[in-house]
This record gives structure tokens, C-alpha cells and sequence, in this order.
């Protein structure tokens, strides 16, 4: 049997060799690129310089605990319309139990409104709440809240406009009510 002149041999030196050039290599790259993008671990310093360790920061952050939500009681829908005069703001409120689902749509129709949605915790001091949402100049936004405690969640308005203002509010979850303290 003929061997074709360009086929090469390798000697059991040759192949160890190899083999042992092939490990260093993938030992590298694992400690300076894939343990620090994966895993955090950053011993050289080469996943902050090359920007690895933001990668890591992002795929640790914890998943939603399911994708359907769910709540208790039965669910409701909501449209209300409220105007604003200039200066003038209003808030309303969707009362919900810990970890209730939320959906809404609002347009303000005549300009833009500065919005601050937010929540109270049941028992909350006066004046304590978290903010989720603080934006000037809107004129419509969309979206969904999964509600961090129990307590009532929901928007704040107000024209800083010189005309008249209508607020349109949908909504729809899993809450009690929807109010305007």
C-alpha cells in the first residue's frame, strides 16, 4: 500500500506536543476570557480590561420566577378619564396584593404631562413611597408591573402645560380597585 507524499506522520513526541500546546491554549482563553464573562472570576484582570465582566453582571441578574402571571381574585379592567387644568396635578390608584399583575396603556390628549408612577406599602409612614417611574414632557406610555409588595401602586400627573389636559387611563389585572384619593 502507498502512501500519498503529502499525509504526514506524527511521532508520539509530535502528538504530545501538540496535545500539550492545544491545553495551554484552551487554559488561557478559559482563564482570560470565558471564567470572567461566565463566571465573574477575573484573576488577571483581562475581563475588566476588555469589557468581559459586564457580560457576567447581566446573565446573573435572577430570572423572573414564572413567564405567565398570575394573580388572586378575579380580574378586572379599568377605563378612566380625568382633566387637568394648567398647574393642577391627580393621581390614581390600583389597590393590589404582593406580586399582582398590572397592565396599562394612558394617553394625555392636549400636551404632555410630567408622570411619576409609584407605590405605597400597606402599612408605610406618610409620605413613604418607591418610585418605579419618574418622567417629564410624556404624552402616552405603555406597560406592566408586577406589584414589589402589597399596598396601592399607580400614577401621578401633572400639567406643567398652559391648556387643558385629558388623561386616558386603561387598565387591567389582578387588583381591588382603581381610585382617586
Amino acid at each position: 500500500m502507498h502512501t500519498p507524499p503529502d499525509v504526514m506522520h506524527m511521532s508520539n513526541k509530535g502528538l504530545l506536543k501538540t496535545t500539550l500546546l492545544t491545553l495551554t491554549i484552551a487554559l488561557v482563553l478559559l482563564i482570560t476570557l470565558v471564567l470572567p464573562a461566565e463566571f465573574g472570576i477575573d484573576p488577571l484582570g483581562s475581563g475588566r480590561l476588555l469589557g468581559l465582566d459586564r457580560l457576567q453582571a447581566q446573565a446573573s441578574e435572577p430570572a423572573p420566577a414564572n413567564r405567565l402571571w398570575t394573580g388572586e381574585g378575579p380580574f378586572k379592567s379599568d377605563t378612566l378619564t380625568l382633566t387637568l387644568l394648567p398647574g393642577q396635578g391627580a393621581e390614581l390608584k390600583a389597590v393590589m396584593e404582593a406580586h399582582a399583575p398590572i397592565s396599562f396603556h394612558w394617553t394625555s390628549e392636549g400636551g404632555p404631562v410630567h408622570v411619576d408612577m409609584h407605590g405605597e406599602a400597606e402599612n408605610a409612614a406618610p409620605g413613604e413611597y418607591t418610585s418605579y417611574w419618574l418622567d417629564d414632557a410624556l404624552t402616552s406610555a405603555s406597560g406592566s408591573l408586577r406589584a414589589p409588595f402589597k399596598g396601592t401602586h399607580g400614577w401621578y400627573w401633572e400639567n406643567r402645560g398652559s391648556q387643558a389636559v385629558t388623561i386616558r387611563l386603561n387598565t387591567a389585572g389582578f387588583y381591588r380597585t382603581l381610585y382617586m384619593p
